[in-house]
């Protein structure tokens, strides 16, 4: 296999264009639906696409990821995609479960009661069998190491939605129109790689094994609890939060969810690599693999949240009256930096026999998130709602670093840079109850990135090269 520096540049480069492209349409999406819908319409669109894509992510059973550990542990095929037996079966068990929740959400939603949040839900039902179904494919091809390809699929996705809401801006076409466009983008991931796969794949492995149930269901609950993390603040804002606390933390939310970009583009080559490596237990080499992405998704999220700490208030009155939203802005800031700067202990864990360790972590702190936003929003809204993110996602990652050095002896986090973790998560929650702070806030910062850059120059170096070779040898 190839250096993991390489490997993770290679990986990240099709994902790193994907994710550029997804944040320009998520911001220009964001500013369509702000002009063309009401602060109510928006908020229920928000809402109803929260628990649509729960809904969507989960009606697959989780069955998907398993195909990580049966395909990824094989030697690579690189002109061949395999397993297309094994996602054929998922894919149907897919289809049909996600149709018949579809069918459920949308014989439950009344709009006459609900509002603008069930009129959504009936108008984006159809999202549900389309994001199972896409999910499908997409953890397919990530299983045969076509990380590049599959995770372009999210850019794709978010850039046909924008295009397609501009076009409804024009045309003004309102609720109705936005409803089908974002119904229409979310076909466009399963039409593209199955015009990819066509003539590419051979079916073995074919079987759907009882032990690739049980993985995934363990699977599902922790992908459902993930979800949780970036989705139950906002329902639980929609029913007992205001509209206008509630479209606030939206358009915050979404660009404080930047601050795992830098992680998140090397998950899709993490996983398929530490896997390859347990298999051969070679513990060493994984353990670098979780060094490497963590260094390097940290260091993203520190310039990230300076820039936002510098810029976030003109940033959401760009959008609307918003700019009140800076505090929850900061506080979501503070949570996001916390698994970053600890790293993806869950997906090492998933990669292993300790996976019902990993989803029970990820379990017991969303269901504990859920009790603090039902305390905490009817009181303090939008803020209260960040607090609750902050406080879970802070035993999350306490939790998953004592369980690598427990089950593996890893070292997942040093105690210098454990300080600069919390240093910074701290800053923003001062920065969060006193925003008049926020230029020492970015000083902080700012010096927590240099100190990164000085000491883990000798790695980002090897990247920068690579990167430079890259483009050399492409154009």
């Amino acid at each position: 296999m190839q250096r993991s520096d390489s490997a993770y540049l290679s990986g990240a480069t099709g994902v790193l264009l994907s994710r550029a492209l997804s944040v320009l349409a998520g911001v220009a999406s964001l500013w369509v639906l702000t002009q063309v819908l009401s602060t109510e319409a928006f908020a229920g669109y928000t809402v109803a696409m929260s628990i649509l894509m729960l809904a969507g992510y989960s009606t697959g059973l989780g069955l998907e990821r398993s195909m990580l550990l049966t395909i990824s542990e094989l030697p690579p095929r690189p002109t061949l995609l395999q397993g297309r037996g094994a996602m054929l079966k998922i894919a149907a068990v897919a289809a049909s479960v996600s149709t018949l929740t579809a069918l459920v959400v949308w014989g439950l939603a009344d709009p006459e009661t609900g509002g603008a949040r069930d009129e959504f839900l009936q108008r984006l039902a159809p999202i549900v069998p389309s994001t199972a179904l896409s999910l499908v494919m997409i953890t397919w091809f990530q299983a045969n190491h076509r990380v590049g390809v599959s995770q372009s699929m999210l850019g794709l996705n978010d850039g046909m939605r924008c295009l397609l809401f501009l076009v409804c801006m024009v045309l003004g076409s309102g609720p109705g129109g936005i409803a089908l466009a974002a119904v229409l983008a979310s076909l466009v991931p399963i039409m593209v790689l199955s015009w990819l796969a066509r003539g590419r794949s051979v079916a073995p492995p074919t079987d759907l094994r009882p032990s690739d149930v049980r993985d995934g269901l363990q699977f599902l609950v922790q992908r459902l609890s993930l979800m949780g993390l970036h989705h139950l603040d906002i329902i639980v804002l929609g029913a007992l939060g205001t509209a206008v606390g509630t479209a606030q933390y939206v358009v915050a939310s979404r660009f404080a969810m930047l601050l795992e970009t830098a992680q998140m583009v090397f998950v899709p080559t993490f996983a398929p690599r530490v896997r390859r490596y347990l298999a051969n237990g070679d513990i060493e080499m994984a353990a670098r693999e979780y060094k490497v992405a963590r260094v390097l998704g940290f260091t993203g999220a520190l310039a990230i949240a300076l820039v936002f700490v510098l810029a976030g208030p003109w940033i959401l009155t760009v959008f609307g009256d918003f700019g009140d939203g800076f505090g929850a802005f900061s506080l979501i800031l503070a949570a996001y930096v916390l698994p970053v700067g600890a790293g993806m202990h869950g997906t090492f864990l998933a990669m292993t026999n300790r996976l019902r360790f990993a989803t029970l972590n990820r379990a017991i702190c969303t269901g504990f998130f859920l009790v603090l936003l039902l305390i905490l929003v009817p009181s303090f809204d939008a803020m209260g709602a960040g607090a609750a993110l902050v406080v879970a996602i802070a035993l999350h990652e306490v939790t998953g670093v004592f369980l690598l050095r427990r089950f593996f002896g890893l070292q997942a986090i040093s105690a210098l840079e454990f300080a600069e973790t919390v240093l910074a998560s701290a800053t923003l929650i001062l920065v969060a109850a006193m925003p008049n702070l926020n230029l020492v806030g970015a000083v902080v910062l700012a010096c927590l990135l240099a100190a990164r850059l000085l000491r883990e120059r000798a790695l980002l170096g090897l990247v920068l090269g690579d990167l430079l070779r890259l483009v050399v040898r492409r154009s």
